[in-house]
């Protein structure tokens, strides 16, 4: 896979990202989100997650092209400690969007049309990922808001724990396997799509 392929692969992360980011610009009510501190907490969470995101497709990047011409291990490792310290900022804006939104009082006319909203109809009409959406509402079908949030809260995690062991491996100065970023990639996808998701949901049940 060229680097024309590996930079419309981001550009398609973005987009997708972007789009959640045009759907979840203002947030909900249903969030708490009605003095606008939540829709700040949640854009910087989203920009700093999104850079790294970035970070892991240039290391992708450079596990490729390390085939063929040698990996450079210092800059593995620095791109690596860039995508775990914004992980980290990004985890510490959500974990504060969950704690406002555990503390938030909910319309129950919202909750309502979240248990009613049909989940897997909506998917399959907009051509969306069922088992995706299905993981959506899990949570949301039972009015549980908080548990969005903290599901997206482990998918960082998640996130953060694989870049760990790809960073141990250039450490000790072993290359990385293809297989091992691409899953790190998927995690990112999965994460994006997630969230995406969410927001789809709020402003269509």
């Amino acid at each position: 896979m060229g680097k024309r392929v590996v930079i419309g692969l981001f550009l398609a992360a973005v987009l997708t990202y972007l789009h959640a980011f045009m759907r979840i610009d203002s947030i909900p009510p249903d969030l708490g989100g009605r003095d606008g501190s939540i829709d700040h907490r949640v854009i910087q969470a989203t920009s700093v997650f999104l850079q790294s995101n970035a970070d892991a497709f240039l290391l992708f990047s450079e596990v490729e092209a390390g085939a063929q011409t040698g990996f450079d291990f210092r800059r593995g490792v620095a791109l690596s400690d860039a995508a775990i310290a914004k992980l980290k900022r990004s985890r510490e804006q959500f974990a504060r969007v969950l704690a406002a939104a555990v503390a938030a009082e909910y319309d129950d006319a919202v909750l309502k049309r979240l248990r009613r909203f049909d989940y897997r109809g909506f998917a399959k009409s907009r051509n969306l990922i069922v088992p995706v959406m299905e993981k959506v509402g899990e949570n949301l079908s039972h009015g549980d808001i908080s548990g969005v949030l903290r599901k997206n809260l482990n998918h960082v995690d998640a996130i953060i724990m694989g870049m760990r062991r790809i960073r141990r491996l250039m450490v000790r100065e072993t290359r990385p396997s293809m297989e091992s970023i691409w899953r790190l990639l998927k995690d990112y996808s999965y994460a994006i799509l997630y969230c995406n998701y969410v927001t789809l949901v709020f402003y269509n049940a």
